[in-house]
Parts: C-alpha cells; structure tokens; sequence
C-alpha cells in the first residue's frame, strides 16, 4: 500500500493562489481525475504530488506500509506522461523505448521487444521521434508511462492531440494495466476519466 498525503496543500502565482488549500489522501488501488479549466492549477499540483515543486504552503507526503518515503526517493516509484514532457529528439524509436526501459522496467508479463505492438508503432522503429506527429509523440509518452512497472501513475491529459482511433486505444490501455496501482489523471476530457472512483475538481 503507498499512500500520498497533501495537508492544506498552496501554489501561489504572481501572489494570488491557484486554487484553495487542498488537503487529501491518494492510495493505491485507486484511480483519482483532477478537472478544472485551463489554467486552474492541474499540471501544477500533479507537479507538486511528484516532487518537482515545493508547495507554497502546507506540505505533501509519501508513505508505503511501513515508513515515510524520503522525497528523493519518489520518482522511483513514479511514471508520469504529459504533453510537455520531452523526449530526446535524434534517437529512433526503438533506441528510445531501449533507453526508457534500461532506467525503467515493464510491468510483469509484458517484453520490450511486444511495446511497439501495443501502442500501433510497430512500422515506425526505425524513424527518429522527432519526425513524430504531436499524436505519436503523446501516444508513446502515455503508453510508455502505463507499461512502466511504477506504483504511481500521473498522467497529464493521456489522450491529447489523438485522433480517435489511437484515443481508444490509450484509454483501452488505461482501463487493462492500471489496476492495483495509484493513478492521478489530469482531464478536462470526461472520457479520460470515464469509470474514475475519485473526482476532485481544481477551481
């Protein structure tokens, strides 16, 4: 069990906070949506829950059964995709899921060599991922991301710039291998967050 605790967590910006203070509990076993409209704070607080930022006011804690996670500690339980994450732009695709997956592994069950399969870019191996379409490149972020074996899931609007088919299929994804995990999506996009037990709206 890994639990993730804000108390009255703050971010300010330009002095006037983002959203009220925020106190909750993530467990896992459990998917959570964080909705607002644009500019609400939804990127940032998931920037927070991560460690990337220090919370203006109030604090955030990382805990599993046994002990408090020391905050340096918790990437390496953490995956997380969003549009503004960057890969490197001059590596083939294949030579990139690599490299991923020499810091990372995949979940049980699942090999390196089947990835490309699972996320439709099997014909793209060879190709550079900055000659990706802005859909491919968020289709492998997500995908990559769901099949890191990582008790945490953060995923920053997991379906965008997707036409519809490769939309079904990352939330195709998201319903088979986030079970038993601790997910977070951030969506102004009800159907990514269709059948999520927790809503917490961000305003």
């Amino acid at each position: 069990m890994l639990r993730i605790a804000l108390e009255e967590v703050e971010v300010r910006f330009r002095r006037k906070s983002l959203f009220p203070p925020l106190s909750y509990q993530f467990e896992s076993g459990n998917t959570y949506a964080l909705t607002g409209p644009n500019g609400s704070g939804k990127t940032t607080l998931l920037r927070v829950i991560a460690g990337q930022k220090r919370p203006d006011a109030g604090h955030i804690t990382w805990s599993d059964s046994l002990h408090e996670l020391e905050p340096e500690n918790w990437h390496t339980h953490l995956a997380w995709a969003g549009p503004y994450l960057e890969f490197p732009q001059d590596l083939q695709l294949q030579d990139l899921i690599r490299l991923h997956f020499w810091f990372k592994s995949p979940l049980p069950g699942i090999s390196i060599s089947e990835i490309p399969a699972l996320l439709d870019l099997k014909l793209h191996l060879d190709k550079k991922v900055k000659l990706f379409s802005s859909g491919m490149m968020h289709r492998l972020k997500t995908g990559l991301t769901l099949l890191t074996d990582s008790k945490v899931l953060l995923l920053d609007e997991p379906t965008a710039n997707m036409d519809t088919h490769n939309r079904d299929r990352i939330l195709e994804l998201i319903r088979t291998y986030t079970q038993q995990r601790l997910v977070i999506i951030a969506s102004n996009m009800a159907e990514e967050y269709a059948g999520v037990q927790h809503i917490i709206r961000i305003s």
